[in-house]
């Protein structure tokens, strides 16, 4: 019997880079100091709400724990269990363009709780026959907390307050928005999730040489996830002036129409099923061939509420699920030995996997049944025009704290509409990817280690979201689709009918010497493409923070994070000051290209493109000209160099070893201020005409020391 633990606690901090001009930011917004000291005066005296300040850092914890145990029952069987539990958090902008700015108020607080369980029985039943039989449970409660409203149903505390900065010039991009109050989309944010997986495996050895691989396996999943925005509503002031006297503004609210926001929440499982055959033998002497078949398919009995408008508008009901979805993949790899010194290698198969299961989640929550949005503009929130209601005991009425009672009633009368009613195509196919590979290694006389690998993927059915209820009209004379609508407004995952063609080449070299140095270098040439990012949890977002020229468009482009160019350099040196103690020198160097991004029309200008607009809502715009493409302009070159100092010390016993460490990263940003400057584009895009593009990354672009102490047993 053996045990194994672990435990590690990390305590460090989150690093922000924006502030008003004239502060010596990284990051200086278009604001000064005085306006931002006026805001927070306000904020206090006249709303009643300490907005915060101009954030610097941020604390941020994580704590893991690990225990193992081995127990050889008997010379066939051996039994293996292991507990994982981690707890983190920190805390993140929400709202982080370059042409906005949040006060600390804004910032929330994102983490998880994990713990997972995991027992595996191995075991021998002859010498050809072995069996692997898997249990393991895992449950997530997920954080995702405004500092000032903790997300849980029932919570009315301080709501959002965005102010726009009109800077009257041509140029949108100059144009700012800052932000107090709990984030629009953490004021009801709560997502847990429990998972029962399943795994039976067999090996047989046949006595002419094949290896017969077969098994089954299945993922339970439940799912609880409640997402309202605006549930503590969220308030827009067109100026500085308005806000200071509390005019004119737009109050977004978002609730359940039954008045319990827990009936916004979506509650679901599935289960995906695998079962697989593989066979592994030599064709001849030097080739080794590995070929099998993958079966996936999904159950589910659980559908979206139906809402009866998308059914009598788009002739087709909301309430497709994945039940029955599968796919067949085909796999090949080959091994030759052409020599004794080179290998030759390649495959083919079809792959899938890895789309998250919110996007599938948004379809059970934004059924547009359960809840929905409504908002009004108010000339004035203090003049005794307003009511105010849903206010938190102990706390005075107004706006932030209490929301007006016109949008309390048509919430209640189930009045309210939500752009981001969400649905499953009915036709829903399972993602995939062929992945075509080859590769070789070499190994010379000297011993240096030469390898070269190239892969290309071609994507099948993948996922994307599309606006429902719009047709195309026309042609404007720009060159642009002119839209009308024609049925009920739905932003719904699909699958897209192009093959999007991705290749990755890869060329390394490594070496060590009996002196103590090692040197290992690469380089890696990529082009990939989609048709849709599909970085965010919320569909509306997929669908809107891209590039375009049509919003509907199945165009394959270059993807927002091709690398294009990637150089690395790992060389180190151990040596021995200390009888038996280890020393090592290393630095690790990094030369890359810069992500791609698209020049595109500010909000304003680009929503006026395709006669009706399905909300566009992006402050930075997203519209292409025509006559560009997605992503075909280049955010400047990123080097930098780290360096580490790693020293063996005495430990307390033979069977365990302890090390002190020193690292700093981003030596180069140490050695000067404008080296190791990581420049990129929010959000892939930059609007035409602005003077800076490609603002500076903060936490990427700053050295950091760290010392250590690492002590195993």
């Amino acid at each position: 019997l053996f045990i194994f633990a672990a435990y590690e606690k990390l305590e460090g901090a989150n690093t922000f880079d924006r502030g008003a001009l004239g502060t010596g930011a990284i990051n200086e917004v278009s604001i000064t100091q005085e306006q931002l000291a006026q805001i927070q005066s306000v904020s206090q005296s006249l709303y009643n709400f300490d907005a915060g300040t101009t954030p610097l850092s941020m604390p941020n914890e994580d704590e893991k724990l690990l225990v193992k145990l081995d127990w050889n029952i008997n010379d066939s069987h051996r039994f293996a269990f292991t507990y994982n539990y981690n707890d983190g958090n920190n805390f993140t902008e929400s709202d982080g363009d370059s042409n906005e700015f949040e006060l600390s108020s804004h910032l929330y607080e994102r983490g998880a709780e994990l713990e997972s369980f995991v027992g595996v029985l191995y075991s021998d039943w002859t010498d050809k026959f072995s069996t692997e039989i898997r249990i393991s449970r895992t449950e997530l409660d997920n954080l995702q907390r405004s500092m000032y409203g903790n997300g849980s149903p029932g919570d009315n505390d301080f709501g959002e307050i965005k102010i726009l900065f009109d800077m009257e010039t041509e140029d949108e991009a100059d144009d700012l928005t800052v932000y107090l109050g709990s984030d629009d989309s953490r004021q009801s944010n709560q997502l847990d999730w429990e998972a029962l997986s399943l795994m039976f495996r067999g090996n047989y050895y046949f006595d002419n040489g094949h290896t017969l691989t077969f098994g089954y396996e299945s993922d339970k999943l439940d799912i609880y996830n409640l997402f309202v925005q605006h549930s503590e509503t969220s308030i827009e002031f067109e100026s500085l002036e308005d806000f200071v006297n509390g005019t004119n503004a737009e109050i977004e609210y978002g609730y359940a129409y039954s008045g319990n926001l827990a009936d916004c929440a979506a509650e679901w499982g599935y289960t995906a099923h695998s079962t697989y055959a593989q066979d592994e033998f030599y064709l001849t002497d030097d080739l080794k061939v590995v070929a099998g078949l993958r079966y996936d398919w999904i159950t589910t009995s659980d559908k979206p509420v139906e809402n009866a408008e998308f059914l009598a508008e788009n002739n087709y009901s909301n309430t497709a699920n994945l039940d029955g979805i599968s796919l067949l993949q085909p796999r090949i790899g080959l091994n030759y030995t052409l020599s004794d010194d080179t290998e030759l290698r390649g495959g083919i198969g079809l792959f899938s996997g890895g789309n998250p299961n919110v996007w599938m989640t948004n379809n059970y929550q934004n059924t547009n049944v359960t809840g929905g949005e409504v908002d009004n503009t108010y000339a004035d929130l203090f003049d005794g025009s307003i009511t105010w209601v849903n206010t938190e005991d102990g706390v005075t009425a107004g706006p932030g704290y209490s929301v007006p009672s016109d949008l309390d009633e048509a919430m209640s009368s189930g009045a309210g509409s939500n752009y981001e009613s969400n649905n499953l195509d009915p036709d829903f196919e399972m993602p995939s990817e062929w992945k075509i590979s080859a590769g070789m290694t070499h190994i010379n006389e000297e011993d240096y280690v030469f390898n070269l690998d190239l892969l290309v993927s071609v994507t099948q059915d993948q996922a994307m979201i599309k606006y429902l209820g719009i047709e195309e009209v026309g042609i404007s004379d720009e060159g642009y689709v002119q839209y009308e609508r024609n049925g009920y407004g739905s932003l719904e995952l699909t699958n897209s009918d192009e093959k999007s063609v991705s290749y990755s080449l890869t060329a390394t070299m490594n070496k060590s010497w009996d002196n103590g140095i090692s040197v290992v270098t690469g380089y890696n040439y990529s082009h990939a493409e989609d048709v849709q990012p599909m970085t965010s949890s919320v569909a509306f977002s997929n669908y809107n923070y891209r590039a375009f020229t049509n919003p509907n468009e199945d165009v394959s482009s270059l993807s927002d994070w091709n690398i294009e160019h990637r150089f690395t350099l790992d060389l180190r040196y151990t040596t021995s000051f200390f009888d038996g103690l280890d020393t090592t020198f290393s630095a690790f160097a990094v030369a890359q290209s810069g992500r791609p991004y698209s020049l595109v029309y500010g909000q304003g200008t680009g929503n006026s493109k395709f006669g009706y607009t399905p909300y566009l809502g992006s402050e930075n715009g997203s519209v292409l000209p025509i006559g560009t493409e997605r992503n075909d302009e280049s955010s400047p070159w990123w080097t930098k160099v780290d360096i580490a100092v790693r020293q063996d010390i005495p430990a307390f016993h033979a069977d365990h070893t302890a090390q002190v460490s020193f690292v700093i990263d981003n030596f180069t940003n140490m050695l000067n201020d404008d080296w190791g400057i990581l420049e990129e584009a929010s959000y892939n895009t930059v609007i035409v005409g602005s003077t800076n593009g490609t603002p500076r990354q903060g936490d990427a672009s700053l050295w950091e020391m760290r010392v250590g102490v690492n002590y195993r047993f």
